[in-house]
């Protein structure tokens, strides 16, 4: 006798299209909650930067001064961590790395000028004219105020930049996702016409 052929369905394209929709609306929830918890990270070191911007006593001449230990122009990761272990702030090299990892543009290992006044100049303007406004005093002479604002700021931008990468991290580690599915994902829904 023949052998009679028949085709097997693992999924029918209704299944397969709900399972799409699904997949999607699962991409797009997750990217919502990572750029949520962006957002929010940001706000929170925008706030503790205008903290520091109102109760600080150092400019951002001051700061890049007391971070150039060695006056060459710019901060290495050591001359960061040794400035911030003479003023009794202890973060790990791990901690130090993850700022730099974030504030170093030209990843030159070196934080610039302008890099270290990312660290420390709000975007608000008239919060940022707080501390450019800021006179400098030579020697440096700085409060138990101003260190504890400048460690109050470096922790809440260190524990967020630790959020932002283990986010990162998790987004990264979906299984069946990639940075290109979620740039689809946002051209689709922002860039669509």
């Amino acid at each position: 006798s023949p052998v009679r052929y028949v085709p097997t369905y693992t999924s029918s394209p209704i299944r397969e299209e709900k399972s799409f929709v699904l997949k999607q609306k699962e991409k797009s929830t997750f990217l919502s909650n990572f750029l949520n918890d962006l957002v929010v990270c940001e706000g929170a070191i925008e706030k503790q930067k205008q903290e520091f911007a109102i109760k600080g006593d150092l400019g951002v001449n001051d700061l890049f001064g007391l971070f150039d230990i060695r006056g060459l122009g710019y901060i290495s990761i050591f001359d960061f961590k040794n400035t911030l272990l003479d003023l009794g702030i202890f973060l790990s090299l791990d901690e130090i790395k993850l700022l730099f990892r974030r504030f170093d543009k030209d990843l030159d290992g070196k934080l610039s000028y302008n890099e270290l006044s990312e660290i420390f100049l709000p975007q608000k303007d008239e919060y940022a004219s707080l501390i450019n406004q800021k006179y400098s005093i030579d020697p440096i002479v700085l409060t138990e105020i101003s260190i504890y604002q400048l460690r109050s700021l470096l922790d809440v931008i260190v524990n967020n930049e630790r959020q932002v990468e283990h986010s990162r991290k998790s987004l990264n580690s979906r299984p069946f996702f990639s940075s290109y599915d979620y740039y689809e994902l946002i051209k689709g829904k922002y860039l669509s016409y």
